[in-house]
């Protein structure tokens, strides 16, 4: 019953230590995120997500109501 958020995570493929980097926006019922590489360290995240204005529902809540498909550009330097 808590909410949820979806995050961009680093993983270190040597230690395997795991970093937070950020949260996406994200809220309610989301995650199951996709990633597409677009070449030269560019990439376009697709996250499905209650909507982002307004109330900010607890997961299992946000399962109840609208969803939305935000696409995020994110470039790596």
């Amino acid at each position: 019953m808590t909410r949820k958020r979806t995050a961009l995570w680093q993983i270190d493929p040597d230690s395997l230590d795991v970093t937070w980097l950020a949260d996406l926006p994200s809220r309610g019922d989301t995650c199951f995120p996709a990633l597409a590489d677009e070449g030269g360290g560019r990439y376009t995240i697709y996250n499905y997500t209650s909507p982002l204005a307004g109330w900010d529902p607890p997961w299992f809540a946000g399962q109840f109501g609208p969803t939305h498909i935000h696409a995020i550009d994110l470039t790596f330097i």
